[in-house]
Formats: C-alpha cells, structure tokens, sequence
C-alpha cells in the first residue's frame, strides 16, 4: 500500500499516551510502535528494519527520555539521517515542559524539516494527533484530518458563494498541477491556498450528483415513512430545520 510510514520513538513510561496518539495516527498513515509488536524473534532487527522503512519520526519527550537507551539510540538514528535526507520528516513532540529545554531536544529543533509539535502530556491524544498530522505530507500533499464524523475541520472554509465557484474553478484549471511547483511565488501562494481548503476538508471536485434510477443494477427500497408521513404537507426532518417537500415517494433509492 502506498502510503506514508511512521515511526513511533518514545520511552515506555510514555506508552499508554503514545498508544493513543498513535491510534488516531493510523487514520492517515501506518505508525510502527514497538509495544504492538512484542513477539519472538529478533526485537532489535526489528526495529532496525521498521527505521529504515520510516518516510517520518514522531519522537516523544517525556520527563524520562533521557533514562531510556533505546530512545536516545533512536533520536541519534534520527538526527544522523535528517541532513542526508531531506523529505524525511521529524516531529518531535514534548510531553514535559523540562524536556524541551534539554540540549537534545533543542538540538533537533535545527535540523532540516523538524518542526516542534505543541503536544504535552495534558493535552488530549486526538488534539496532539491532529497537530502531528497536520504537520506532515506525503508526495507533496497535506494530510487531511479525518475527523470521526468525516466533517471538515474547518466550519468556515468560505464565507462567500463566489469564492466557492472561484475556488472550484481554480482546481479544475490547474488539474494536476495544484501539487506541483508554481513557476513563480505569486502563483505558489495562490496553489497552497488551494491545497490548504482541501486539507481542512473541502472536496478537490465539485460532487457530482448520480441519477440512481438510470444506474445499471439500481434496487429501490420500501420508504418506512410511506404510511404516516404522505401527503401534501410532508416534511422532512434534519438536525436544523423542517424542509417542506412535494411528497415523500413510496420507495427511494440508498447512495453508494
């Protein structure tokens, strides 16, 4: 699968906050933290492998870091590569306020493409995912934070129906190259402007509505409402307001 691999560093007396992050992380990417993988077998060449497959590190700094030698062997792992490898992605995530005064953790702070993630240990798992997430890409594109009830993370992404169709426009105009370098800095900020609506959830394309009655295979299936709900003041009811209608139909196709 062609997807963006992560690796989880972090000290074991951190696992329990790092599970959780690490829960809404696979989401969006594959994270590998070594609690998930206790088996037989040869643990370090495991995670040898693990660290050479990683296209991102999310370290974790907790008030013991630097009591843990498999920890610290990962961060000189990490800040060894990072100049040699400029696409790889580091995020350190400070869940002590002593930690990130530590000369290691400031240390990273300089390397190419780290960027300090604001996550501490009171913060909530998901708000600390959801930075990490937004911090990172994968083949030059933004993540998107999958909320759990798949709505965009942003309420206000326009604020007026001419920049819905400006921006609609705009995508299709560019077509494939919305992900690709601008010749100019103008042109580069108006693209990320776009890459950036999609991000907080807006669709790339304008949805287009199917015909389900004219689809091959279509079934229709017994509206439930029928017997009690027909007539020519019918409504229909939403979580905001009642949407009067022309009459609720005996059967209704189900969108795939």
């Amino acid at each position: 699968m062609d997807t963006l691999k992560a690796f989880a560093c972090h000290s074991s007396h951190d696992s329990e906050y790092v599970l959780q992050v690490c829960a809404f992380l696979k989401r969006h990417m594959t994270v590998f933290a070594y609690e998930e993988h206790q088996r037989a077998g040869p643990f370090i060449d495991t995670i040898v492998e693990k660290m050479a497959e990683a296209h991102a590190f999310v370290l974790f700094f907790g008030e013991t870091f630097k009591d843990s030698p498999y920890l610290i062997s990962e961060v000189q792992t990490v800040q060894a590569r990072a100049p040699r490898e400029p696409d790889l992605q580091v995020i350190p995530v400070v869940l002590h306020p002593d930690a990130a005064l530590n000369p290691t953790v400031v240390a990273l702070s300089a390397l190419t493409r780290v960027t300090a993630c604001a996550g501490t240990g009171v913060v909530p798992p998901s708000a600390c995912a959801k930075h990490i997430v937004e911090l990172l890409t994968w083949q030059r594109r933004r993540f998107v934070w999958n909320a759990e009830d798949d709505l965009p993370v942003d309420p206000h992404l326009f604020s007026y129906e001419k920049d819905i169709i400006r921006f609609f426009a705009r995508s299709l105009e560019l077509e494939g190259d919305l992900y690709r370098k601008a010749p100019d800095a103008r042109e580069e900020e108006l693209r990320d402007e776009q890459r950036l609506k999609i991000a907080n959830g807006c669709p790339a394309r304008w949805p287009e509505v199917v015909d389900l009655t004219k689809a091959k295979g279509a079934q229709t299936h017994e509206n439930q409402l029928w017997a009690e709900s027909q007539g020519p003041g019918a409504m229909v009811a939403t979580a905001a307001k009642l949407f009067p209608r022309s009459g609720l139909r005996d059967t209704h196709y189900l969108g795939r």
